[in-house]
């Protein structure tokens, strides 16, 4: 049987393009009341960004996938040239919203720019979701993912993860397939900005085993084919058990991503808001081969049951987790469950 080819995996920027927001939600990683900041960067300053990222990818003989997203990127005038921009330089090209401002015109104009995908975040059923986000907030997130959906634009709804909305997964997901999604995702809760309020929400070990269970049972069902994303390390555990021959890199610090805010400062990852530089003064590439913390990340030099565990290099848990819960990013990553699949 001939070995199937592998292809590198994509690099990918999350481009913050402004911080302001039409929601307030509980959760967001943001710590501001209000979403404003007079650093955002120009049309031509993102666009120079994004010019910059795909001679990056090129350089490093990778694909590359830009997330566009915000605060709320559909608020910026200047969204559909930038995601332009970004399908001119060849690069897959994904937005990030919360679905609310997107009526049947803002759908056909984002079918119009060459978007590759629309993430729409979902946080629960309806009480749920609107208890988190804002009265509303559901059924308007709804109608976006229909008339984008009505245009054919492949969507994914993204959810937060937490005590407050684990259980319902399942049941939110199969409404969302009825929809039409083609997607399905979630990440786990990480205390920082706002949600620092909601630490209390963040899953224990054995709590996050059975929503990895609950989404395996789910995906077993094959709801309309929709496809389960599996971006968060601990997939690696879970679906590849505790065996030595996992291949996928877990986290992406250091190896497949960066992220950028609105006022160019970069940072590893949204969930570890700790800033490498700025794109302002410093190019990607010295930022990507210079940065001792990116570094450190990419030899995995970690503590705790992370720093000795077999799958330390294919894993590597969440960083953004362990740095909001102990103020240690080398720490372990309180809601690994490996523990428990070895029982």
């Amino acid at each position: 049987m001939r070995e199937r080819s592998r292809l590198p995996p994509a690099m990918f920027l999350q481009f913050h393009v402004t911080r302001d927001c039409n929601l307030r939600c509980k959760h967001c990683y943001d710590p501001g009341a209000r979403f404003l900041d007079g650093g955002e960067m120009s049309a031509s300053e993102c666009a120079a960004v994004i010019k910059e990222f795909a001679s990056f990818v090129l350089l490093n003989s990778r694909p590359g996938v830009v997330y566009i997203t915000g605060g709320e990127p559909l608020i910026r005038k200047d969204i559909d040239e930038l995601l332009e921009t970004c399908w001119k330089h060849r690069l897959a090209t994904r937005l990030l919203t919360n679905g609310t401002l997107i009526d049947a015109k803002a759908a056909e104009a984002l079918k119009a720019s060459h978007v590759t995908a629309v993430q729409v975040s979902i946080d629960g059923l309806q009480e749920t979701h609107d208890a988190i986000r804002g009265s509303g907030g559901y059924e308007d997130a709804v109608a976006g993912i229909r008339q984008l959906v009505a245009q054919e634009i492949p969507v994914t709804v993204m959810t937060t993860a937490g005590r407050h909305n684990a259980r319902e997964i399942p049941a939110l997901w199969s409404e969302c397939a009825k929809m039409g999604v083609r997607r399905l995702a979630f990440g786990r809760l990480v205390p920082i900005g706002r949600s620092e309020r909601l630490s209390d929400m963040v899953l224990a070990p054995d709590e996050c085993l059975d929503l990895f269970n609950s989404v395996r049972q789910f995906e077993s069902r094959n709801n309309g084919g929709t496809e389960i994303v599996k971006r968060d390390p601990l997939w690696r555990l879970f679906d590849n058990g505790c065996s030595e021959n996992c291949t996928i890199s877990g986290c992406s610090i250091g190896l497949n991503g960066l992220c950028i805010l609105q006022n160019g400062d970069v940072l590893p990852c949204r969930r570890l808001p700790i800033v490498l530089s700025n794109i302002r003064r410093e190019s990607m590439y010295s930022i990507w081969t210079k940065s001792e913390l990116l570094g450190v990340m990419r030899e995995r030099k970690l503590e705790g049951l992370c720093g000795i565990c077999a799958l330390r290099m294919r894993c590597g848990g969440c960083r953004g987790i362990a740095h909001a819960t102990t103020g240690n990013m080398h720490a372990a990553d309180p809601q690994c469950f490996i523990k428990l699949l070895s029982r």
